[in-house]
């Protein structure tokens, strides 16, 4: 039996067990040496496929430790992970967590960089994301890993791998849930930090508020950030200065500008006059748009703006993103003029018109107004 006086004895007068240095435990010297022995007998065993832990033959088991160690190592893991949560710890740094999940801001974006890079190399390399082989095309995935992804994604949940409840849905109705969530978690978080307004005109409504990049270099953020949240990325960048939070007339007025880039037209001095315009083409555009407009009533059906530049054509059905895809890149109110006015459109303000996405298709604006005569009656 292993006799630990000499370790309690070492530890008490703060030795290294081992080598006998001062030291508050294990020193640093024999951790390194501790640890690159363990990883060449892990190679070794690796090497003659037998398992990495207690060196016994894997008999038929996947990976490289055999059924007995690798439910062992489950185990210790779910343990582990059960403490974690239960005491808002980081699963991997054992700090404590500032946001949902098992890891911290941290660790979560060590990870992404890893993976990103891991990816990247593998890219470079022309090697599959899955099986690890080479591959001939530019995708990332070899043909036979891409069409075992499609075949298991039709029945399967693309998140945690599960069978999903709705087979038109890529994702099962947990991970949905989880994914929204988080969405709001993150970007409360940014509303209550720049406040929950817009900075422009004062817009309240959270469905028609969004966040605004002060430099006017959104569009090159959101290549960089691609698919991940922009919310989650303020929080893990501890907020910056340049964000803004404004309204979309506000946001998508500043965009739009012909005459003053990046000023939003509450904000303008001089009067719009479509002659002073003089890029190549840009006269004509905003001659027919305005035309179009002021065809279907020249103002939001809903709040009546009147100022062209917060204006847009909404369909009537709720039906934009299919019809969208029927007329490709072609713009809608050019698209509308060549096609003589049809009667599913009408003029919404951006706020309007994305407010009433966000809230079911019904504008906030119009669901106040009824609230407020329905306590009339």
């Amino acid at each position: 039996m292993y006799d630990n006086r000499y370790y309690l004895e070492s530890k008490k007068n703060n030795k290294c067990h081992q080598c006998g240095e001062p030291s508050i435990g294990t020193c640093e010297k024999c951790k390194e040496r501790k640890n690159l022995l363990s990883r060449n007998r892990r190679q070794e065993r690796k090497k003659t496929q037998i398992c990495v832990d207690c060196g016994q033959p894997k008999d038929g088991a996947k990976g490289t430790q055999c059924i007995g160690c690798a439910e062992k190592a489950n185990q210790r893991s779910l343990m582990r992970l059960k403490k974690s949560v239960n005491d808002n710890r980081c699963y991997q740094c054992n700090k404590t967590k500032n946001r949902e999940g098992i890891i911290c801001n941290e660790c979560f974006s060590i990870a992404s960089e890893r993976r990103k890079n891991s990816y990247k190399k593998l890219r470079e390399e022309n090697i599959c994301f899955a099986c690890k082989k080479e591959k001939t095309d530019g995708s990332l995935l070899c043909r036979v890993c891409s069409l075992e992804r499609e075949n298991f994604l039709v029945e399967h949940c693309s998140d945690c791998g599960k069978i999903k409840e709705d087979f038109s849905s890529d994702r099962c109705a947990r991970c949905k849930s989880q994914r929204m969530n988080n969405y709001f978690f993150y970007k409360n978080l940014v509303y209550d930090h720049y406040g929950a307004f817009c900075a422009c005109c004062g817009e309240s409504n959270l469905c028609m508020l969004t966040v605004d990049h002060k430099n006017n270099d959104g569009s090159e953020h959101r290549k960089k950030l691609g698919s991940a949240s922009i919310y989650r990325d303020i929080v893990n960048n501890n907020y910056p200065e340049y964000y803004q939070i404004l309204c979309y007339n506000c946001n998508c007025g500043r965009d739009k500008n012909p005459f003053s880039e990046g000023i939003c037209p509450h904000k303008m001095s001089k009067s719009m006059d479509w002659e002073q315009l003089t890029k190549k083409g840009q006269k004509q555009r905003w001659k027919l748009k305005g035309k179009v407009i002021s065809h279907y009533g020249g103002k939001c059906v809903c709040c009546s703006e009147e100022n062209i530049l917060f204006l847009t054509l909404d369909h009537i059905n709720n039906d934009g993103a299919k019809h969208r895809k029927e007329i490709g890149r072609e713009a809608l109110w050019r698209w509308a003029f060549d096609n003589d006015y049809p009667g599913f459109l009408q003029v919404m303000c951006y706020s309007c018109n994305t407010g009433s996405y966000r809230n079911g298709w019904i504008c906030p604006h119009s669901q106040d107004n009824e609230i407020q005569i329905r306590s009339k009656l």
